[in-house]
């Protein structure tokens, strides 16, 4: 059994940045409009964002994921997230 097959018949989600960001800001317990303030963009950008309608630059995704406290993990979904896009 390979792994796609197991993700499929256990409904595990692919960890992007878009649901590490999604995870973290729940497990916060912060609103969207919270967490955005809190980040300095607007509420559309931060549901875009955590829907992976919009992937941010690395430049953009470091400062980003420092500002959060979470540098490596974040950075690294991005990368992971561009190069799938390609």
């Amino acid at each position: 059994m390979d792994v796609s097959t197991k993700t499929q018949n256990f409904g595990l989600k692919e960890i992007t940045f878009a649901t590490a960001l999604n995870g973290l800001r729940l497990s916060e317990e912060k609103t969207l409009k919270e967490y955005s303030g809190f980040l300095g963009i607007s509420i559309q950008r931060l549901s875009d964002l955590e829907k992976g309608r919009r992937i941010p630059s690395p430049s953009w995704a470091r400062d980003f994921a420092l500002k959060i406290g979470h540098p490596n993990t974040l950075l690294d979904r991005t990368l992971s997230s561009r190069q799938t896009q390609i």
